[in-house]
């Protein structure tokens, strides 16, 4: 094609795409003209400076317009506004458009249900204007309703108009339980409250009352709560950031407005007092907290009246279940109370029972005491995560005699990076019921931990001992040698393949087998270590003449240059109480362990694969 033939068509198909736009222009603008022309009023949403909605069979609902651009309730009753419904609603008015004229000076309103609406709309505006719209019932296709200016036409308004006009009281009333701020509540304060004994009789209100001790909580820059009074402390960081999220997001329902008798929601005196500051204003905003409503509907809910606003209404109960029954009810109720990544060593006692354990760099957890454990850092950070994971119950600021922990029955120090002391956990005397025992955070304080818990406290220097009894990287293993049932072989890595070197004259059916072989071998754990040291009588356990005897050789060599070996891992008789486990021991280690009966099934079923090198 040549070049002013492109630039040719090039040009035509600019041509078309500004037509195409253009078109699409005055579609929109004619669109906007029609939509424009069916609008019932001139002004802007913003201009709108009071409302007074009537629906049927309810008191008439007004707002007005405050000067910093948010609403008022100020009927029936002085109540906050929820300024964002209040706009909603003085936009759908603003923009309220008659869809298809009736008739223009309707005498008969009965069969449009105007003569008795049920929604009738007024507002003026900033400049003074008066205007007022009344709704009917619906027309027969069910699109739209039917509606009618104040000495205007009879109209037909679109549906979604009217439900955002048709707004009740709860609607348009602020129902948060608090003024929200962005950075969320930073401060709460709780106290019960009762009659106070020397009010005189018939006496009502706040100055009848007495609270109790205060207690308060404050979240920090960094996003920690702390507990001030009545005396500082670390707080349960769980229960006070939900109780915090159940404040904040708590929403009123079933309204009283100006009720006749607080009493009867147990108001006058409330319950408890609650007192909570949001982000970083100073002020602190005032709920309390009454009898629990009764009631299907109502069902789980609370009573609750605002400081200063004359309504009773109903939030959701679970916000009492986080408030404290006692003054130390906020206290961390965690064994640990702080991070496990701050452990750097723990010390270990327990009647006979004693070990050390630290972080070593480059190998992780490692037991320093006694020195001839071989580790097993999975357990031993298993058994700190166990630590972290308790929480118990109660609080007590210091010990008392009667808890036992002058002689604990368990003693856990524990040594954390840039803190000079240890912290002690120690587990004390039975509580009286015989459910928990006294425990000692690391704080100092005390708390009680449930029996279940404690159990997981009990532990031996064989549980943390390393239960790896041969472990190589498939790859690096150059010989296999093993005696099976009486026979014995030896396998060596090939440069293609693995041979048999014994017993002479074998070959692999499939390499397949020895596949499954080395799989199984390269990695076996122990179950449990049975007894530290093993007996020096290996008979009643099958290890005088071991069922299996397996010896690895692997690569890279020793740093003298000695093949590496692993083993000889001896495997004996079955556990006398399980069927799935046998004994064994390995060279180099002491102790007598067990391991899975799976381990034999796997190899039997693996030398199978070794047959006669004729047969292939």
């Amino acid at each position: 094609m040549k070049p002013r033939t492109t630039l040719l068509l090039l040009g035509v198909l600019a041509l078309l795409c500004l037509a195409y736009w253009l078109t699409m222009v005055n579609e929109e603008r004619v669109a906007h003209n029609v939509e424009m022309a069916k609008r019932l009023f001139d002004f802007k949403p913003e201009d709108v400076s009071s409302i007074t909605i009537t629906r049927e069979g309810e008191k008439a609902t007004s707002g007005e317009r405050r000067e910093a651009g948010g609403w008022t309730v100020t009927a029936p009753y002085p109540v906050p506004a929820n300024p964002v419904v209040w706009d909603r609603v003085a936009t759908s008015l603003a923009n309220l458009s008659n869809e298809r004229t009736i008739e223009t000076d309707a005498q008969d309103l009965e069969p449009y249900g105007l003569k008795e609406p049920i929604l009738e709309v007024t507002a003026q505006t900033k400049e003074g204007k008066s205007v007022s719209v009344s709704f009917g019932k619906m027309e027969p296709t069910q699109k739209f309703r039917y509606g009618k200016l104040k000495d205007g036409p009879l109209f037909l308004a679109m549906t979604d108009q009217f439900f955002e006009l048709d707004r009740d009281l709860l609607w348009l009333r602020d129902r948060d339980l608090i003024e929200k701020e962005q950075n969320g509540i930073t401060r709460i304060e709780y106290a019960r409250v009762a009659r106070a004994e020397d009010a005189p009789e018939g006496t009502t209100g706040p100055a009848s009352w007495k609270e109790s001790v205060s207690v308060v909580a404050e979240r920090g820059s960094d996003g920690v709560w702390h507990i001030l009074e009545p005396e500082p402390a670390v707080a349960d960081q769980e229960v006070l950031n939900n109780l915090a999220s159940e404040i904040q997001f708590a929403v009123g329902r079933e309204y009283v407005d100006a009720p006749e008798n607080l009493s009867d929601y147990k108001l006058d005196p409330p319950m408890a007092r609650v007192r909570v500051r949001a982000g970083s204003q100073e002020r602190l905003q005032t709920f309390f907290l009454g009898s629990f409503s009764t009631g299907k509907e109502d069902e789980g809910g609370v009573f609750v009246m605002r400081e200063g606003l004359p309504a009773v209404f109903v939030v959701d109960a679970q916000m009492v279940t986080l408030l404290p029954k006692d003054p130390n009810a906020w206290h961390e109720k965690r064994v640990i109370t702080r991070q496990g990544s701050d452990i750097t060593a723990l010390e270990y006692t327990a009647g006979e029972q004693h070990f050390k354990a630290e972080t070593v760099e480059g190998k992780g957890w490692q037991v320093i005491e006694p020195a001839d454990i071989e580790s097993d850092q999975t357990a031993i950070s298993q058994f700190i995560s166990e630590l972290l994971s308790m929480k118990g119950a109660n609080y007590w600021p210091e010990p008392l005699p009667e808890f036992g922990l002058d002689k604990p029955v368990i003693s856990i120090r524990l040594t954390y990076k840039d803190v000079a002391e240890p912290a002690s956990i120690l587990v004390g005397a039975a509580t009286p019921d015989g459910k928990s025992r006294y425990v000692t955070q690391d704080t100092g304080d005390v708390i009680t931990l449930a029996n279940e818990q404690v159990k997981k406290l009990e532990i031996t220097t064989t549980d943390l001992a390393a239960k790896g009894l041969l472990a190589a990287k498939q790859e690096e293993v150059q010989e296999v040698a093993l005696q099976f049932e009486g026979v014995s072989y030896r396998f060596s890595k090939g440069e293609q393949a693995w041979k048999i070197d014994e017993p002479a004259g074998k070959v692999w059916e499939s390499q397949s087998d020895m596949k499954a072989l080395l799989a199984e071998l390269s990695s076996v754990r122990a179950t449990a270590i049975e007894q530290s040291p093993a007996p020096a009588d290996l008979k009643p356990f099958g290890l005088d003449t071991p069922t299996l005897s397996v010896r690895l050789s692997a690569a890279p060599a020793t740093p003298d240059g000695q093949t590496r070996v692993l083993g000889p891992l001896m495997v004996g008789a079955l556990c006398t109480d399980s069927p799935h486990e046998r004994y064994a021991m390995v060279a180099g280690r002491a102790d007598l362990f067990r391991v899975k009966q799976t381990l034999v099934d796997t190899i039997r079923d693996a030398l199978r694969g070794v047959v006669d090198a004729a047969q292939q």
